[in-house]
């Protein structure tokens, strides 16, 4: 399908019709030699198929990411980079993350040899919609090399797995290369590493599925309707948020409300000479997990007294970030935190009637305090945060944030 073809499908939609009921067959995505940057013509293409599934929620876009059969390491990194750039472009036209389905093939299915005088044809990108009511129940080939690929098995046992693209496209594995398949229905077929038996989980040997791709059952939609948690029509799910994320660094300052103290923590007399301030600085471990350190400090006293009192803190913690929204970031997690009160005065500075009288106190204690906030980003770098919780100095916290390491952008270079 051309440029044209797609500026007819959006016309159709305009026109009332539904996307599913229409017959539509992208081109593949061509590159250059060890390149993954898109063209000006592949780019608009995107941005037409873009505005389709804008028009219509009832697909989600499939990306089939292959490279040519050369080294594995580095082809599996071209692949992932073509299929991230195709992303993160729909991803700014507004296309929700959970109607894009990513599979990097490396150089698994060449459509030429590789001592081929020309093999553009296997640096490629396969695209396809699929229709929304089927993409949760595609079945998932887990290889052991950590990938995870979608699609229709069809065949599972100890020599082969086969399975069908959203193309309608053969593609098979062998047994060795796979650690096991996850079956749509719940069932799953492992496979012994190093052997070629399979090991029963709830599944027969040499399970053979043939179900049509149209075919979903009524226990299926049972199972569909209770996999999630429905938030305004939308499902949460436990993707990758998209600005935190795996090796994301990030600080934040904050200004602590309501001490954690207590509230009768001060004298009337006393006047704040530090203000109840907290730092931040997290890194994203996984793509849903960050460990971080926080500490604070507050000082105050009466100075005609010359007493000064010192709340200092001091932890780490551990926060699971949820993904809601392109710009919005809730989390939560737990703190375990070493905090200090400690007071002293200054005989020499209290006058005559103190000069004998010199007072030094410290108390200190730690636990571990729950927590739970959320960021709001004003662009990938800059935003705000509210924190509720005991975690550093106080129950609430108000604050800026900055992102110091963020993810690859779309030429895939660290920012």
């Amino acid at each position: 399908m051309n440029l044209q073809d797609l500026k007819r499908v959006v016309q159709r939609l305009d026109n009332g019709e539904q996307i599913d009921k229409l017959d539509v067959e992208f081109r593949d995505i061509l590159y250059d030699i060890n390149r993954s940057d898109l063209s000006k013509s592949d780019e608009s293409y995107l941005l037409q198929i873009a505005e389709i599934m804008l028009r219509s929620d009832r697909v989600v876009f499939e990306i089939n990411a292959h490279s040519c059969p050369f080294t594995d390491e580095f082809e599996d990194r071209l692949s992932a980079d073509r299929s991230f750039e195709i992303k993160e472009l729909l991803l700014d036209q507004g296309i929700d993350p959970d109607r894009i389905k990513v599979n990097n093939l490396s150089n698994k299915f060449p459509l030429i040899q590789s001592d081929s005088v020309d093999t553009s044809l296997n640096r490629r990108v396969e695209i396809s919609f699929i229709p929304t009511v089927l993409a949760d129940y595609l079945d998932v080939i887990v290889l052991k090399s950590g990938e995870e690929i979608s699609g229709r098995v069809t065949t599972a046992n100890v020599e082969v797995v086969k399975y069908r693209d959203s193309n309608n496209k053969v593609r098979k594995f062998r047994t060795e290369e796979v650690k096991e398949v996850r079956f749509q229905d719940g069932d799953v077929l492992v496979f012994d590493k190093g052997e070629n038996e399979p090991k029963e989980q709830s599944v027969k040997q040499n399970k053979i599925r043939t179900k049509k791709s149209g075919d979903v059952s009524d226990s299926d939609k049972i199972k569909r309707i209770f996999s999630g948690i429905n938030f305004k029509g939308k499902k949460l799910r436990l993707r990758e948020p998209d600005i935190f994320g795996k090796n994301v660094l990030i600080v934040q300052g904050a200004y602590n409300i309501k001490s954690n103290l207590g509230p009768n923590y001060k004298l009337r007399e006393s006047k704040t000479s530090f203000p109840r301030l907290s730092a931040t600085i997290e890194y994203g471990l996984f793509k849903n997990v960050g460990i971080g350190i926080t500490a604070g400090l507050e000082k105050w006293g009466i100075n005609p007294l010359e007493f000064e009192y010192t709340y200092s803190s001091i932890g780490v913690r551990a926060a699971f970030h949820i993904a809601l929204h392109p710009s919005v970031d809730p989390y939560f997690g737990i703190g375990a935190n070493y905090r200090t009160v400690s007071f002293v005065n200054d005989p020499e500075l209290c006058g005559e009637d103190w000069a004998g009288f010199r007072h030094e106190q410290s108390n200190s204690s730690w636990g571990f305090d729950p927590f739970i906030g959320i960021r709001v980003f004003l662009n990938d770098r800059v935003g705000m945060f509210g924190e509720i919780g005991s975690d550093a100095l106080s129950f609430y916290k108000l604050g800026f944030q900055y992102v110091l390491v963020k993810k690859y952008n779309r030429k895939n270079k660290v920012l």
